[in-house]
């Protein structure tokens, strides 16, 4: 080797990432979140059904099987929904534009098209100009009200993510923060924040989170505080530990070397021991 040659060793995460890849089932593992991210964000874009909640009814092809292929009859409503921007779209889809009727057979006469429904024998007209004739695969089949099982299934993967992340920043906040404060100041403030913490962890999960959703009543939010409050004594025994673990002394000492005020003198001192039991947390 030369003598004016430098040599770098590799970084943690390039060996990380090296046995992530080595490993199949952790790398394929994260090639399906990956994907399952991908049709969170993209939403309505990739949903057969992009009325809102993929909500679509249409009681005459309930429970039908997948694979099921329908004829459709697209008649258009006599007020049409407004048009949304991409990103509307992207949150919330599409009102519906037609009125959807699934028919058996169709024939044409004159200016009309006539055609018997789906669970009926009855033929019924409309007029061709204003009319769609569509085909429709149902690959999941639907549910007892009409539904598409698919778009439902491919929507409710931006309800698990959703789910899972804000639950986890939820009882991160709290429990890590106090877990921080109850190491950090010792004494009685230590003593009253981890009973605390003792005492929410001994209540039963499953009874914790219907008292919380009884007092709080229906809704995602509410789910979200009732899926993740039984793991904030958790959080705080996180918190807590890393910053015992790291001597106050010594974070002082640096603090007021760098002449940082009162303020940065706590802010500064805990912060990147914060983040990292943060980052622990989130991974357990």
């Amino acid at each position: 080797m030369s003598k004016g040659t430098k040599t770098y060793g590799k970084s943690p995460s390039y060996y990380a990432w090296q046995r992530l890849k080595k490993n199949r089932n952790a790398f394929l593992s994260l090639i399906f979140i990956f994907i399952c991210a991908i049709i969170a964000i993209g939403g309505y874009l990739f949903l057969p059904d992009s009325t809102p909640d993929a909500n679509k009814q249409n009681l005459e092809l309930e429970l039908l099987p997948p694979l099921s292929k329908v004829t459709i009859l697209e008649v258009p409503k006599k007020e049409m929904a407004p048009q949304k921007n991409i990103i509307s779209y992207l949150i919330s889809g599409q009102k519906e534009q037609y009125d959807e009727v699934a028919i058996k057979s169709y024939r044409t006469d004159k200016n009309n098209i006539i055609v018997k429904p789906f669970d009926g024998d009855k033929e019924e007209s409309y007029p061709q100009t204003q009319t769609k004739i569509i085909n429709r695969t149902y690959w999941l089949g639907t549910d007892r009200y009409g539904r598409d099982m698919l778009s439902r299934l491919l929507l409710g993967t931006r309800i698990s993510f959703a789910v899972g992340l804000i639950s986890v920043i939820i009882s991160l906040l709290i429990g890590v923060t106090l877990g921080a404060m109850a190491g950090f100041f010792r004494g009685w403030a230590d003593h009253f924040i981890l009973w605390l913490m003792n005492v929410v962890w001994a209540i039963p999960t499953f009874l914790l989170v219907m008292a919380v959703s009884l007092v709080l009543g229906k809704g995602f939010w509410q789910v979200f505080c009732s899926c993740r409050i039984n793991n904030v004594g958790r959080g705080g025994k996180t918190g807590s530990r890393t910053n015992l673990e790291c001597p106050r002394a010594r974070l002082c000492d640096c603090c007021e070397s760098l002449r940082f005020r009162k303020f940065a003198h706590y802010y500064h001192a805990y912060f990147a021991e914060y983040f990292r039991a943060c980052i622990g947390y989130c991974g357990s």
